[in-house]
């Protein structure tokens, strides 16, 4: 039988954060042709899928394995697989590449142990195996089997091995010495950082076995204790053990330990001569072994301590970046973040928050070899300077560590110190965390009633996500601290949290404890104003509007709460939005907007002069954009100039508006004012003619608002031309409107009197007896009462010479109703 030539190649890649993935490549030959082995294996299952040609030949090999890859790789220098790794997602995918045949197979049973191994492959596995060949798969035969598929089960089989030969290749037997189980226990003791025991039991061993095959390991052991438990009593004993030591093996590997702990020992003494020669050696001799580079950031501290601070951060940084474990760069990290910090060198506290995060990830138990007492100043020095972050952090990582101790003063003053600096480094979930626990752990004493306060100041920074639960609690502390600073800051921050809930009236209402002026109030009226003219409710945006001025407002709301506020007839605060607006107004477009709405509401309100300054103006702007959006605003103008009695300059616009508003509704005001002006003037055609277009219009437009009246002046303008037929037919036509008692007295009187004077005796008659009829105290009664007795003596006695028709001195003058609103 010929069996294969096996030699290895290791490759083996450790990814921590994907639990120890291990990669193994070995290469043989058999029977002259090369072949290479590949096993991946992971402490958990995995899959491994392959791809095929269309020959049927293994093209690739996908694996898919659960956890992220700390960085990807490619390897291509094999002879047989070119591999491939990287993230993808929540997993790391390693690709083999066959560059001739391969095989795969799952390794997912021992078959040590006795368990049925059966034929079937499963899909997932803790080791798969890749074969890369030639021509023919080594190892096995390429017969097809016969017969049925029955697991297999080899009963406990154990690997052949030899034990450990001697020179003569022969077993060799060790004798235990009697002094070993001392030796293993001391190291125990060093391991569990038990140095006082340690101590003792080297003393006790070396008295008993003075020759021990261990001695100079358990000197060095107690060398190395006496300089951990860090007693000034026994400096003195420590640095002589370690300078005949160091005498007596020169040439151990311990010797830059030995010397690290003299140069340091000597340097907290202020020896710094002594220390600098040691220094020196451990540079001269030891360069780059982890000791020497432990002695950088020792002589820096030495140095700082000396007031000599230019070179200590150099030491630090070298000592950091040829630092050959996490511990010795995590301790010069450390070192030289609080140079940083203690330095006051405010441009490297980012540096320093960086080196201090890469220790509390990769390596917070440095803080717990440190000097409790030490740190904890150290940490609340670097609070005072305002560094915060990752300040709580490392606190609250040495309470974990301490908690359990017997030191209950240091212990409170971690958790404690850890809350308040979370709070510093506005890391509020950690530090209301830990304001909770420290509650519960002390909850009395006077620092219980400090941390209360302190735990409830934290709601106004601390957002928890549940508005519910903070606001009742807001309610608590405003109750707990009536009148306080701390219930200003809970109304103030309730009010917050009620806007982001959009509960603007809630917030409004807390005007009473904030003041009406408080931006936070202001902000809650401006909420619930641009919510109302979102929905066009402007009942509510107009009390917002009236309540609180100045709100902060955008054009096109402030546009909308003028129109709410005039509306409601509230002209005064619609024009002091107008003012609000004006400073912001962005283009003559938006002017225009805004000269028609004052224009509107000064005449509504009769201040005819401003409203006649804003119509002229926006008037102006209307011609010049050509647009005809506001080419009514012409009624405004030439409505405010009739009122103001400035006939001849609303003449001047007039013929535009008849123009383009010739049936307007509208020009029924206008007509009026006309009308009005002319019988002032009596000015008997312009009477006829502004009367006759208001009698058109009105019947156009079925509004009667000014009839009688622009029949009467018309009527009255008639009889003193004369023209008694004309003024009876206008009569005629006026007696059939709707009229209240005194209008249609005035009308039957003054249809009696025209009749009269026509000659028209029946007719005048009935007028007058109809007028006598009407209900009410109308003066005009009174009037026809008479007439009517007048007519019917002149009846009596023959004589039908009519009475002259009334003047209008006679007559009530005419006035014309209020205009409408």
């Amino acid at each position: 039988m010929h069996y294969p030539k096996i030699f290895g190649v290791l490759f083996i890649v450790f990814l921590s954060s994907l639990n120890a993935l291990e990669i193994d490549l070995n290469s043989g030959k058999e029977a002259g042709k090369s072949f290479s082995v590949l096993k991946i294996e992971h402490n958990e299952p995995f899959t491994c899928q392959e791809t095929f040609n269309r020959f049927s030949e293994i093209e690739k090999v996908v694996c898919t394995i659960k956890g992220e890859l700390g960085r990807g790789f490619s390897f291509n220098q094999t002879l047989f697989f070119k591999i491939d790794a990287f993230a993808d997602k929540e997993n790391s995918i390693l690709v083999i590449t066959p560059k001739k045949k391969a095989r795969l197979f799952a390794l997912n049973q021992d078959s040590k142990r006795s368990t049925p191994i059966i034929k079937e492959r499963p899909t997932l596995s803790a080791r798969w195996q890749v074969v890369g060949y030639e021509d023919k798969i080594p190892f096995l035969s390429s017969q097809n089997p016969v017969g049925l598929n029955f697991p297999i089960t080899i009963q406990s089989s154990t690997t052949p091995h030899i034990g450990a030969l001697d020179i003569a290749k022969k077993p060799l037997i060790i004798d235990e010495s009697p002094d070993t189980q001392l030796y293993v226990s001391i190291k125990g003791f060093m391991e569990r950082e038990s140095y006082g025991e340690a101590v003792s039991t080297i003393n006790d061993t070396l008295l008993r076995y003075p020759d021990s095959i261990f001695k100079k390991d358990l000197l060095l052991f107690k060398i190395r204790a006496l300089f951990k438990q860090n007693d000034p009593d026994i400096t003195e004993e420590m640095i002589s053990l370690a300078r005949g030591w160091l005498k007596a093996y020169p040439a151990d590997g311990g010797v830059s330990e030995v010397l690290y702990i003299l140069a340091k020992t000597y340097g907290q003494q202020r020896f710094y001569e002594e220390a600098r020669y040691y220094y020196d050696r451990l540079k001269e001799e030891h360069i780059g072994d982890n000791f020497e580079i432990l002695s950088r950031i020792s002589l820096a501290d030495d140095l700082l301590e000396r007031g000599d601070s230019k070179i200590a951060p150099q030491l630090y940084i070298s000592a950091l970046n040829d630092a050959t474990n996490i511990d010795t760069a995590s301790l010069a990290s450390y070192r030289l973040a609080d140079y940083y910090i203690t330095k006051d060198q405010t441009d490297q506290f980012d540096n320093a928050k960086t080196l201090l995060n890469q220790v509390v990830n990769a390596n917070p138990k440095l803080f717990h070899n440190l000097p409790s007492q030490a740190l904890l100043d150290n940490l609340g020095a670097w609070a005072e300077k305002g560094f915060f972050d990752p300040t709580g952090k490392i606190a609250e990582i040495v309470y974990n560590g301490i908690k359990d101790g017997n030191d209950d003063a240091l212990t409170e003053a971690f958790l404690r110190n850890a809350a308040i600096w979370y709070e510093g480094a506005a890391d509020f979930p950690n530090a209301n965390r830990v304001y909770q626990e420290y509650l519960k752990l002390y909850p009395i004493g006077e620092t219980h009633k400090e941390m209360v306060r302190r735990a409830d100041n934290l709601l106004f920074s601390y957002n928890e996500g549940n508005v519910t639960k903070r606001l009742e609690d807001l309610d608590r502390v405003i109750a707990t601290y009536p009148d306080s600073e701390e219930a200003q800051k809970a109304y103030e921050l309730k009010a917050n949290l009620l806007i982001q809930q959009g509960d603007f009236s809630d917030a409004v209402n807390l005007e009473k404890n904030l003041g009406a002026e408080h931006p936070t109030v202001l902000q809650a009226a401006t909420g619930a104003v641009r919510r109302s003219l979102h929905n066009n409710d402007c009942t509510t945006a107009a009390y917002y509007l009236q309540r609180y001025p100045n709100l902060d407002l955008n054009q096109d709301e402030l546009l909308k709460g003028f129109d709410c506020l005039a509306e409601g007839s509230f002209f005064d605060d619609a024009l002091r939005l107008s003012a609000q607006a004006e400073p912001n107004i962005e283009n003559i477009t938006r002017r225009l907007d805004w000269l028609y709405r004052i224009a509107t509401t000064q005449q509504r309100k009769g201040d005819y002069p401003k409203a006649i300054k804003a119509a002229r103006d926006g008037l102006d702007l209307n011609d010049s954009l050509a647009t005809g959006k506001y080419d009514d605003i012409s009624f405004i103008l030439i409505n405010s100039l009739l009122k103001e009695q400035r006939i001849e300059e609303a003449m001047q616009y007039l013929p535009r508006l008849e123009e383009m508003f010739k049936d307007d509704d509208r020009m029924i005001e206008i007509q009026k004012e006309l009308l009005n002006a002319a019988a002032k003037k009596d000015d008997r055609p312009a009477i006829e003619l502004y009367a006759k277009e208001l009698l058109r219009l009105q019947e156009l437009h079925k509004r009667p608002e000014y009839s009688p009246w622009a029949e009467l002046t018309y009527v009255e303008s008639l009889i003193k031309s004369n023209r008694l037929e004309e003024a009876l037919a206008i009569l005629n036509q006026s007696e059939q409107l709707p009229l209240n008692d005194d209008e249609r007295a005035k009308v039957l009187y003054n249809k009696g009197s025209v009749a009269d004077s026509l000659t028209f005796t029946p007719l005048s008659q009935e007028s007058y007896e109809k007028c006598t009829q009407v209900e009410g105290n109308s003066p005009y009664k009174k009037l026809c009462a008479d007439a009517l007795g007048l007519l019917n003596q002149r009846t009596q006695k023959g004589n039908n010479q009519p009475l002259p028709p009334p003047i209008p001195e006679q007559i009530e003058p005419a006035t014309p109703p209020e205009e409408p609103q």
